[in-house]
C-alpha cells in the first residue's frame, strides 16, 4: 500500500512538471500537433519513470539489504510501525475509494455511450456512422458521430468535417487515456489543468482541419458563436462546442507559430532526465520500508552505504555457497514485520550498565537468511558500544530458523541482511 502512494506521488511530481513545460512554452503556438503529442506524453511519462529503478552504485559489493530498524528502549521494544497507527493504510484507503469511484464513473460514460450507439439508428458514409438527434450537443465517440438536429443547415457540412476530423485524427483514445489517468491521478491539480488542455488541443486540431477544408475563418467563427452550448454531452465524448468559443477563435485567427517554435517541444528533455534522475537513479539503500531509508544513520549521522543491485553476490565466510546481497525476492520474517517487532519486545533486553551510563545508539547487525530459513553468518556492522552491541548480536542469533528465504530466477539462495537495532532512552 505505501510503495503505491508513494509511486503515485512521484508520478505526479514528474506530471506536475511537464505540465509547466506545456504552459510556459508550449500552450500559445499554433502546432497543434506536437502540442497533442506533448500533452500525451504528459499522460504517461509519469507512470512509466518511476516504475524504472537504476543503481549507480560505484561500490556494489560492500554492503547488505538494510531493513527497516526495531527500536529498543527499557520499557518495550518494538517495530516503528507495529503499535502506531498505520497512516498509509488511512491514506490508500482514501486514495483507493475515490481512484474506484471515478473509474465507475467512467465506465458509466462508456456504458452510456454504448448503449446511445446501440439505440440510434445511424446513416452511414464511408467509414463514418452519422446520427442527428434533438437535445444534444454535436460530439463524436470514435467514427460515431451526433449532430444537433436543430442545427442550420448551411452549417451542418461544417460541424460534420469538424467531427470528422476528430474521429480520423482517433482523439477518443486520447480521451479514455487521460480519463484513466486523471482517476488515478484525481489529487493533482495539473492532471486535471492536463486533461484539459488535451480536449482544448483537439478542438483546435479538428478547428483547424475544418479551415482547412476551405471553409472560411469568419463564417467558421459565426458558426462557434452561433453554436453556444444549451444542449447535453457526454464527458467522454469530442464536442463541437466543448472549449472555450473565444480562445477557439482566437487561435483560429492567430498567426501561425515560426518554425523555431516547433523545438519548444526538445524543452521537455531537461525534466524528464532530471525526473528520472530524481526518482528512477538512485544511490540510497533500498530498505524494506521506504519510510525507513531516512532513518538509517547512526548516532554520529553517518549514512550507511547503499544496497546493490538485485543478484550481486557478496563474500561468504563459512560456506562455498554463494550469497547475494539483493535478490528479486528478499527473504521476510515469518508473520511480517509485526512479528519481527513482537520477537525484539520479547526477547531483547537493554543493558542495565548502559542503562546506568545513559549509553544509547543504534547498532547494526549483519547475518545470512540461507536457502532454508537458517540464520548464519552474524557478524557486526557498526557498532555502539560493547553491551549494546552484544545484546544485538545474540537476539539476532536466535531468529534461526524464523525466516522465508529469498529467491532469485525462481530458485531459494542465501541473502546477507542488515537489521538496525536501535538502543533509545528517549
Amino acid at each position: 500500500m505505501q510503495e503505491i502512494i508513494i509511486y503515485a506521488l512521484q508520478s505526479c511530481i514528474v506530471m506536475t512538471a511537464m505540465y509547466f513545460v506545456y504552459f510556459l512554452f508550449l500552450r500559445k503556438e499554433t502546432y497543434f500537433g506536437i502540442n497533442r503529442i506533448f500533452l500525451l506524453l504528459t499522460f504517461t511519462l509519469p507512470f512509466l519513470i518511476p516504475s524504472f529503478q537504476f543503481n549507480i552504485q560505484s561500490d556494489p559489493q560492500k554492503f547488505s539489504y538494510i531493513l527497516q530498524e526495531v527500536v529498543v528502549n527499557p520499557t518495550i521494544t518494538k517495530s516503528k510501525e507495529f503499535f502506531q497507527t498505520d497512516y498509509w493504510q488511512i491514506f490508500f484507503g482514501a486514495y483507493a475509494v475515490i481512484v474506484i469511484l471515478l473509474l465507475m464513473k467512467l465506465l458509466y460514460n462508456i456504458t452510456k455511450m454504448l448503449l446511445l450507439i446501440k439505440n440510434t439508428s445511424f446513416e452511414k458514409i464511408g467509414e463514418f456512422k452519422i446520427a442527428y438527434l434533438e437535445g444534444i450537443s454535436s460530439f463524436s465517440f470514435f467514427n460515431n458521430i451526433f449532430i444537433n438536429k436543430n442545427t442550420d443547415f448551411p452549417n451542418v457540412e461544417k460541424v460534420v468535417i469538424h467531427e470528422k476530423s476528430h474521429a480520423m485524427q482517433k482523439h477518443s483514445i486520447d480521451i479514455l487515456l487521460a480519463e484513466l489517468v486523471v482517476a488515478f491521478q484525481w489529487f493533482n491539480p495539473f492532471a486535471w489543468y492536463s486533461y484539459k488542455a488535451l480536449k482544448q488541443t483537439h478542438e483546435f486540431l479538428a478547428d483547424e482541419a475544418t479551415i482547412a477544408k476551405g471553409i472560411e475563418q469568419y463564417d467558421y467563427s459565426e458558426l462557434l458563436l452561433s453554436e453556444v452550448l444549451n444542449a447535453r454531452f457526454n464527458q467522454i465524448s469530442n464536442n463541437f462546442n466543448h472549449s472555450l468559443i473565444k480562445r477557439r477563435i482566437q487561435m483560429i485567427t492567430k498567426s501561425k507559430s515560426s518554425t523555431i517554435a516547433k523545438f519548444k517541444i526538445l524543452l521537455s528533455i531537461p525534466v524528464i532526465a532530471a525526473s528520472v534522475w530524481l526518482i528512477s537513479c538512485s544511490n540510497e539503500n533500498k530498505t524494506s520500508d521506504a519510510s525507513a531509508v531516512a532513518e538509517v544513520k547512526t548516532t554520529a549521522n553517518q549514512e550507511v552505504p547503499s544496497a546493490p543491485p538485485a543478484g550481486t553476490e557478496v563474500e561468504n565466510n563459512e560456506s562455498s555457497s554463494k550469497v547475494y546481497s539483493v535478490v528479486e525476492t528478499m527473504p521476510e520474517f515469518k508473520g511480517g514485520q509485526a512479528e519481527l517487532g513482537k520477537f525484539f519486545s520479547t526477547n531483547v533486553k537493554y543493558p542495565e550498565n548502559a542503562l546506568k551510563k545513559n549509553i544509547q545508539g543504534k547498532v547494526f547487525v549483519g547475518f545470512v537468511v540461507t536457502s532454508n530459513g537458517k540464520v548464519a553468518n552474524v557478524s557486526l556492522k557498526r557498532g555502539v558500544n560493547p553491551e549494546l552491541d552484544k545484546e544485538a548480536l545474540r537476539v539476532v542469533a536466535l531468529m534461526d530458523g524464523m525466516w522465508i528465504p529469498g529467491k532469485d530466477k525462481g530458485k531459494q539462495v542465501d541473502v546477507e541482511l542488515t537489521i538496525p537495532v536501535n538502543f533509545s532512552l528517549k
